[in-house]
């Protein structure tokens, strides 16, 4: 399946470089937000913006991406039963996140997302086949993203591809990074953000972090509405953060607790 930028598509593409993360993190106990210094409502809002506000239509707008329909999941290549079970709860995880239906269908011809676990070696000429273009020192990327967008500021298909040979820990690090890439955020921030996107090698994080539960929830808050400018995102998010913020600190949501949870919870 080749993919292509046409006259009202935006394709993006993005990469994982893997080096075999270790499971401890040092900092556990502490929410991500206080971890890393991310106290205030604006700096969460200018990590926001710089991860999620950036890609171009052909028309040269600038807009948010995200999934404005069910997440239709299949499974394709040499994937285990045990990997494509776990790969299922963290997608139905970050589902709930975003406050989406998730639905597994068996053939990839009718899914509007694909997971390919392709086998050692494989996973560059994988990507390739579906479209992806070829990026310096590939071989050593263990797991690929594509999404393929329309020009209103939906996201209308995605392809994930990851080496078959993860498992554990390692497939969830790697996992969870390529589904934020996938939900809509195409960039990276710097290394020492806690977000399962930052670039932390040994150290990525595992699980989903508070900070990046706070952009999943933003991204998909319903006062975002699709074919939203930068500028009309960038007139709620504060709203939307604050709110969650305010949730958080009153002790109400806890480290691992739904984003939407939250929101049912404001006064």
């Amino acid at each position: 399946m080749v993919w292509f930028v046409a006259l009202v598509i935006a394709t993006t593409f993005g990469t994982y470089l893997l080096q075999d993360p270790q499971t401890q993190n040092p900092e556990a106990g502490q929410s991500s937000v206080e971890r890393h210094g991310l106290q205030s409502s604006s700096e969460i809002v200018s990590l926001f913006d710089r991860l999620a506000l950036v890609e171009e239509t052909p028309q040269g707008r600038n807009l948010p991406y995200r999934w404005n329909a069910p997440l239709r999941l299949a499974f394709a290549g040499v994937g285990k039963s045990e990997q494509i079970a776990r790969a299922q709860g963290i997608w139905r995880e970050a589902a709930r996140h975003a406050g989406l239906e998730i639905i597994f269908v068996e053939r990839p011809e009718a899914a509007n997302l694909v997971l390919h676990f392709a086998e050692s070696g494989t996973v560059k000429r994988v990507a390739e086949d579906y479209g992806a273009k070829p990026v310096a020192d590939a071989g050593r990327y263990r797991a690929y993203h594509m999404n393929r967008n329309d020009d209103r500021g939906s996201i209308l298909e995605a392809r994930v591809i990851m080496d078959a040979a993860l498992d554990g820990d390692s497939l969830a690090r790697s996992l969870r990074h390529e589904i934020m890439h996938a939900l809509g955020f195409p960039n990276h921030p710097a290394a020492e953000v806690a977000s399962v996107l930052a670039p932390r090698g040994e150290t990525l994080f595992a699980d989903f972090t508070m900070l990046d539960k706070i952009l999943i929830r933003t991204l998909y808050d319903p006062r975002i509405r699709p074919g939203d400018t930068a500028e009309a995102v960038r007139g709620i998010a504060p709203v939307i953060v604050d709110e969650f913020l305010a949730v958080l600190k009153s002790g109400a949501v806890k480290g691992g607790n739904d984003p939407k949870a939250a929101a049912r919870q404001r006064p």
